[in-house]
């Protein structure tokens, strides 16, 4: 017995001595990998950093990313046409090549920093100084609509020229399934009883007009919608614009991707058609040099595009129309409504020709004395184009996601009106601004309801 236990025993040491070598020998392999590890650690990083790119700066707080980073994320969603993914891939691109120690955003990440300078874009407008508002709705985005004020400084009008998003101060910004005369008188009270208001401008919608009645306040029509609705009241209803545009319609097709595609005339959405009436204008006179050649051949396509001078009267018209049109629209937003402007656009349209563009010159001018008489004194603006370009930005941000567009999504408007030089300005203070608020209802809603108490 005693053997056994000494040969037991003696078995059980030399394993125990053999696991002891393993571990030691693992422990020295261990040591080696890791001082190997970190010895092209070292040199990779020393590598790094002689490629390294100096951009950024600091870090924000609370935030894994430079300053840099975010606002250049910033600019290239609200400068450009480029969506979220876009503005992503194009960071990507640019943070490799530019060698640039950073990890990349991605568009989640970009789209709630978004929101977040949003809700820091909201600034106070002063109610010493005189403005203009500028108001209209938008048309329904997923059952709601919006509606949208601006407050334009008057002193901007002596720049004498278009307005632009910078000129501009976001003082209202709602969604509701309807907006009537009532709500609106009810939300713009407050605005009203802190501004100075020289008069609003919008278009001629009957909820408008009389809210502004109720708020007391002059209103101003639009010169583009004026136009627009003074040509639709001549030409609509009239035999000879019915059969030109049957006639258009139908030569588009013809022309498609055959001989003389190059001539088929312009596409326009039926809702816009009075206001792109000069779109026609151009390719009469694009057309007019290739009838000559067109008119050798006499089959198919060349036929229908010969049929040109069957329309002759509306032609005509058009063409006499469109270069006062154009002047009268140029002149309303660079310079409005005064006695100059109204002396120059008159003699303009002293070169009118023709039954119809002779009461389009009459109705124009009507509505320059009557709009200059009801305010009593020079109009800086008359054009509310600006407004127009607001909801077609926000609708071709959101145009891949229209369900989203009267949700905290909204908070990305106030950023249209920053310039991209102060961008970098609101990045600093996104540390005040929680990702959790921005996705509360409660306080994208409150954030909403301070762009009004903060005019």
């Amino acid at each position: 017995m005693s053997f056994k236990n000494n040969k037991q025993s003696l078995k059980k040491k030399k394993s125990t001595e053999r696991a002891k070598r393993k571990r030691r020998n693992d422990s020295i392999k261990i040591k080696r990998y890791k001082a190997r590890a970190s010895f092209w650690e070292k040199k990779y990083k020393e590598e790094k950093s002689k490629n390294k790119s100096e951009f950024g700066g600091k870090k924000i707080k609370h935030h894994s990313y430079c300053s840099a980073i975010i606002t250049l994320a910033l600019i290239l969603h609200t400068e450009t046409s480029m969506s979220l993914r876009d503005s992503e891939t194009v960071l990507r691109i640019f943070i490799q090549q530019m060698h640039i120690d950073s990890k990349c955003p991605d568009h989640s990440t970009i789209d709630n920093w978004l929101k977040k300078a949003g809700m820091q874009a909201i600034e106070p407008f002063s109610p010493e100084r005189p403005c203009v508002l500028i108001c209209d709705e938008s048309i329904s985005f997923n059952g709601k609509k919006l509606f949208l004020v601006l407050a334009v400084p008057v002193s901007v009008s002596d720049q004498q020229r278009t307005l632009r998003f910078e000129d501009c101060h976001l003082v209202y910004l709602g969604a509701k399934k309807g907006w009537s005369a009532d709500v609106i008188y009810k939300e713009l009270q407050p605005l009203v009883q802190k501004l100075k208001i020289q008069y609003v401008l919008s278009d001629k919608g009957s909820n408008l007009l009389k809210a502004t009645a109720l708020l007391g306040l002059d209103h101003v029509s639009d010169i583009t919608h004026e136009v627009s609705r003074t040509l639709k009241n001549l030409y609509n209803d009239t035999d000879d614009y019915k059969n030109f545009i049957k006639w258009v319609g139908e030569l588009r097709k013809d022309l498609a991707c055959g001989e003389y595609a190059h001539l088929a005339p312009p596409k326009v959405r039926h809702h816009c058609r009075f206001h792109q009436l000069g779109q026609y204008e151009k390719w009469f006179r694009k057309v007019g040099p290739e009838l000559k050649n067109v008119a050798e051949e006499s089959k198919g396509a060349a036929l229908s595009l010969l049929q040109i001078s069957d329309h002759t009267p509306f032609i005509k018209d058009l063409i006499s129309l469109t270069p006062v049109i154009k002047e009268i629209l140029s002149v309303g937003r660079t310079e409005g409504i005064s006695h100059k402007t109204i002396l120059k656009l008159t003699q303009k349209m002293e070169e009118l020709e023709g039954d119809r563009p002779t009461i389009f010159r009459e109705k124009i001018t009507h509505y320059f004395h009557k709009t200059y008489k009801t305010i009593g004194e020079d109009i800086p603006f008359c054009c509310s184009a600006i407004i127009e370009s607001v909801f077609g930005k926000y609708k071709s941000k959101m145009s891949s996601h229209p369900q989203k567009m009267c949700t905290n999504h909204l908070l990305t408007i106030p950023l249209f009106f920053v310039k991209e030089n102060e961008i970098s300005e609101l990045v600093s203070g996104f540390d005040t601004v929680k990702v959790a608020e921005i996705k509360d209802k409660e306080a994208v809603a409150k954030a909403m309801m301070s762009v009004q108490m903060a005019a």
